[in-house]
């Protein structure tokens, strides 16, 4: 549960992150604009639609901004 409480304490906040702050951390990755929109929209709709949890299903998962099967599975 501790674990879990972490988990959603980090997605509540990273969907309250800027796009400048999140591409700041994000840079040296590549493609960290596009990276930083997927992230923040898809810890949004973990917040707005799922209580700030991952969801189980692959449905469910490849729903999510930025989230596809690969990344699902």
């Amino acid at each position: 549960e501790e674990v879990e409480e972490g988990v959603r304490e980090f997605i509540e906040d990273l969907a309250e992150a800027s796009p400048l702050e999140l591409e700041a951390l994000i840079h040296s990755t590549g493609f960290y604009r596009n990276k930083a929109r997927s992230l923040l929209g898809m810890a949004q709709a973990l917040v707005d639609d799922h209580r700030g949890e991952v969801p189980h299903t692959m449905r469910e998962l490849v729903a999510l901004p930025g989230v596809g099967r690969k990344t699902a599975n």
